[in-house]
């Protein structure tokens, strides 16, 4: 096996497949990157239980790609790419010395680097499922950026850990609780098929940042067991959560008792400073609210605490007095993008209320209030 590359965008693509990698592996071999070359290209991969990303690189102008003899072997993804990233010269020589070591070199240096077990590396299934998607990557970075915040970090009910994708046919609903909190946004599109399955966020993560063009439209293979997001010669492979994803649409208040505008430049900072007072690591925010304006008190009983008060809000309906988990409600606005206007509609002091963007419909947050003596 020996080919040769240009170094900057060999480290980019083994960069990127190294991401499927998990630091916790029982398996050594699944800490290493299969290089597959072929006559004509070289075939990158690596996984770990749940995720799998393989790429292809093709000669061609920007990689100077030159291949002298096939061949495979799996190299340790971090010593592979540490000594490539540190390496001066603009391309590299990369080949094969005896059954187990591979070298890498330029005019400068050269490295040898000891191989790991072809036979522990059992190679993905990456056929691809039945039913098809296209999506924009802008649409699902924003479900990255504007969703998967909700997601629950960790959790017996293992879906609540992944964004929620959803069909009609006619447009499809991404969606991500905890039980706390609830963030759901709607995509139009055409969409032959009907579906609901539940993304783990790290999936959705690779792809937001591997792929590059907002532009590009991501060809999305999906059936109950696993999903592939494709492009530029790039797959994505993951897993599906099982389990039932809590049908949120549903559950939005359709009638509320109150509701207030105002700037989200305005009330993020004020929020921002009540969170700086935490018991527990969890900072309440008490909130009075009225159509005279809004009172958040925050406080830590061995740091202080802090008053505030916003008067320039429009407010409707009954006064309120609640307490909400602050890092929540600032993480909910802050999702919304928003530099105008935020609204926030109240059913009670204990049911969720939902943060939205008056300007825009296709996304709805929903927080639900502590339960406090306040």
């Amino acid at each position: 096996m020996e080919f040769f590359i240009n170094r900057s965008y060999f480290l980019n693509k083994i960069t990127n497949v190294s991401h499927a990698i998990s630091p916790n592996s029982p398996n050594p071999s699944y800490s290493g990157i299969l290089i597959f070359l072929h006559p004509d290209m070289i075939h990158l991969t690596a996984q770990d239980s749940t995720m799998a990303i393989v790429t292809e690189i093709h000669p061609g102008e920007l990689n100077q790609l030159r291949i002298e003899s096939t061949g495979h072997m799996i190299v340790d993804a971090k010593y592979l790419i540490e000594i490539i990233r540190h390496m001066g010269g603009k391309n590299i020589h990369v080949m094969t010395v005896g059954d187990n070591m591979i070298q890498v070199s330029d005019e400068n240096s050269k490295f040898n680097l000891f191989t790991l077990e072809l036979e522990r590396f059992a190679l993905p299934d990456i056929k691809r499922p039945e039913n098809e998607i296209k999506i924009s990557l802008k649409n699902i970075r924003t479900t990255v950026d504007r969703i998967a915040y909700a997601t629950s970090e960790k959790d017996a009910r293992t879906m609540l850990m992944g964004v929620n994708f959803r069909s009609d046919g006619k447009r499809i609903i991404t969606a991500a609780t905890d039980s706390y909190r609830m963030a759901l946004n709607y995509i139009d599109g055409e969409f032959s098929q009907n579906f609901n399955v539940t993304v783990p966020v790290r999936a959705l993560q690779e792809a937001a940042r591997i792929f590059k063009n907002d532009d590009d439209i991501i060809q999305i293979f999906v059936n109950k067991r696993k999903i592939q997001f494709v492009s530029d010669r790039t797959l994505i492979q993951s897993t599906l959560y099982d389990g039932t994803f809590p049908d949120i649409a549903a559950v939005i208040p359709k009638n509320f008792k109150s509701m207030m505008e105002l700037d989200a430049s305005m009330i993020i900072p004020v929020i921002e400073r009540g969170i700086l007072f935490k018991d527990d690591g969890v900072a309440e925010l008490r909130m009075n609210l009225s159509e005279k304006g809004i009172q958040i008190y925050s406080g830590a009983s061995t740091i202080g605490n802090a008053d505030q008060q916003v008067y320039e809000v429009f407010y409707q309906g009954e006064e309120l007095r609640m307490a909400v988990n602050g890092e929540y409600l600032l993480q909910a606005i802050k999702a919304l993008k928003t530099l105008g206007k935020v609204r926030i509609d109240f059913t009670g002091v204990i049911t969720p209320f939902k943060v939205s963007d008056p300007e825009n419909k296709d996304m709805t947050m929903l927080v639900v209030p502590m339960r406090s003596s306040y």
